[in-house]
């Protein structure tokens, strides 16, 4: 008992010490790219693993790292962070949204256990015999290696620069449109996104996705500089996903705001920036898989991301099993969740329901 709850102290000083520092620039730089290759981690964890392996770029268990072909070198020690595993029955079958709306009303009921886990950083595995593979990881591709939005040398070309617009239309709570003459780069309300016509297309890409997320934020974030901090961290890590570096712009634009005033929620904000853009990205590598298989709906959102669609599942929303080429889709239960090999989809009017901007 006294093991656990000195490992519990020296934990939680982990964590105060990682929000003290994320502050300064170059570890908050480190947070966003960590961020940027490993979406599905709290803002809590992510702490954990920079404050034991700060260098980290991307990381997986075990059982992971084997399933893309790398082994963990022998005497590596372990990342340990926590995990959160819900007491639920796997069995338990779900056939209907109304029975997944039920179950949303006893989520208070449900036990949480959380456990110690320990993974490993890529720079700590090798390529399995025979399996070539990569000594550093590149920024997250959407799509392994076909990746649409892959910047052209340095002139800020954006490949399919109008398929990412088409995307980010219609992830956008407001039209974007395109005007001459305005004085900055973008700007958002609640009835339009405005972006400056002469912009380069890498420009206009990162401005529009700063300025949803401006849209998404801006009743929960009162903090005009905690607002454009979250917006451009999240332009970041979401451009970083497909390829884009924004860095040069990116980085600058974040360090013209203060966040000391706000310091007692720091915890708060990495976190905010770490759900807004796995939403983010879950978006769109959803709208770029339903084009890539021809699935076209307005009735259904399809999901890639297995870890999304459990918490949708958890939150008590509709989901469902999609088969590409059958047109199939199966309401599903927790069990079914796990052992799918395809994408997912739910309700799009719970995928894009205000509630979820909240982060």
């Amino acid at each position: 008992m006294q093991d656990q709850e000195k490992e519990v102290r020296t934990y939680a000083q982990m964590l105060q010490d990682g929000l003290d520092e994320v502050v300064s620039r170059e570890p908050f730089q480190r947070f966003l790219r960590f961020v940027a290759n490993n979406p599905n981690y709290s803002a809590r964890n992510v702490l954990l693993i920079l404050q034991q392996r700060p260098n980290a770029t991307q990381t997986k268990g075990f059982k992971g790292w084997l399933k893309a072909n790398r082994c963990v070198n022998e005497g590596e020690h372990g990342i340990r962070i926590n995990a959160n595993f819900q007491a639920e029955d796997p069995d338990d079958p779900v056939t209907s949204p109304a029975m997944h709306r039920e179950k949303e009303k006893k989520k208070d009921e449900k036990e949480f256990n959380f456990r110690r886990i320990s993974i490993f950083d890529i720079s700590q595995t090798s390529p399995l015999d025979g399996v070539a593979g990569n000594t550093q990881p590149s920024p997250a591709p959407a799509f392994g290696n076909t990746n649409p939005f892959k910047t052209e040398l340095l002139e800020g070309q954006v490949q399919n620069y109008e398929l990412a617009l088409q995307i980010l239309k219609m992830i956008a709570p407001s039209p974007i449109v395109f005007r001459h003459g305005i004085r900055s780069s973008a700007a958002a309300n609640f009835s339009e996104i405005t972006l400056k016509s002469d912009m380069s297309q890498l420009q206009a890409i990162r401005s529009a996705i700063n300025q949803i997320t401006q849209i998404w934020r801006r009743p929960f974030c009162m903090d005009q500089d905690q607002l454009e901090i979250e917006a451009e961290s999240v332009a970041f890590i979401v451009c970083r996903h497909l390829g884009l570096d924004t860095s040069g712009f990116s980085f600058p634009h974040i360090a013209q705001y203060s966040f000391g005033k706000e310091r007692k929620n720091l915890k708060l904000f990495l976190n905010a920036i770490q759900q807004t853009a796995l939403y983010f990205i879950d978006s769109i590598d959803g709208l770029l898989e339903a084009d890539r298989i021809g699935y076209a709906s307005s009735e259904y959102f399809m999901l890639v991301n297995p870890r999304t669609a459990m918490r949708l599942f958890r939150e008590g929303q509709p989901v469902y099993l999609v088969y590409p080429g059958k047109g199939e889709l199966l309401t599903i239960n927790k069990k079914a969740i796990e052992k799918h090999d395809g994408p997912f989809a739910t309700d799009w009017d719970c995928w894009f329901q205000p509630e979820r901007w909240a982060a």
